[in-house]
């Protein structure tokens, strides 16, 4: 998540989320927070001895000044030195790497590919078929944002006609799109046998 998708998110005091950042070619964990209606974007930092977020301790003295071995140990240190802070649920968007198999490759592009896989709900027991489309390399701040505009996109299209967007997993990388599973192979090599007329006929219909 991008730091200025949490600022629309994050519009109550003392409101947080945890996000997984990407500055210039580092990429990092932060907690992104609410404060005097302000957001702001506060880096952890881990080792072998554990997680600490240094701007945490400056703001709130009151929070013991160590390293914890696991952010929830963090996060509790942190609201017992204060009134209260407000975890920010996670989109049903945002899907869990863990709930993905992959199958076959379907097809690859410059910047990504598609595998044929299986997509099992949080709860759910029985996976479902999905097509899983996966950034390849070291992508780009850029490459990322168009990413997910095109998972953003398609999860506003609610028609027959449109492959449906199940979410997207971002939570860590490689970060992925899963979508419905379309059979029937490759549009261009289905139309490819009938004449131009026709081609023009389907895909109207198809629209």
């Amino acid at each position: 998540m991008f730091g200025r998708t949490a600022e629309k998110l994050l519009k109550w005091e003392n409101a947080y989320l945890i996000r997984r950042a990407v500055l210039r070619n580092s990429k990092f964990l932060c907690i992104s927070v609410c404060m005097d209606k302000k957001v702001l974007h506060l880096p952890l930092s881990y080792n072998l001895e554990g997680w600490v977020c240094r701007t945490l301790f400056e703001k709130f003295p009151a929070m013991p000044n160590k390293r914890y071995t696991h952010i929830l140990d963090l996060l509790n240190a942190w609201s017992l030195s204060t009134n209260y802070i407000v975890p920010f649920p996670r989109d049903k968007m945002i899907l869990l790497h863990s709930s993905i198999q992959f199958g076959s490759v379907l097809g690859k592009g410059a910047f990504g590919e598609v595998f044929k896989g299986k997509y099992t709900p949080i709860g759910g027991s029985d996976p479902v078929e999905v097509a899983v489309k996966r950034m390849i390399g070291e992508p780009k701040r850029e490459q990322i944002e168009d990413f997910i505009n095109e998972a953003n996109i398609m999860s506003r299209l609610d028609n027959r006609n449109v492959v449906i967007s199940y979410g997207l997993c971002t939570l860590q990388f490689p970060v992925m799109l899963v979508m419905e599973l379309v059979s029937g192979g490759d549009l261009k090599v289905s139309q490819g046998s009938a004449s131009s007329f026709l081609i023009c006929n389907n895909l109207l219909n198809q629209a």
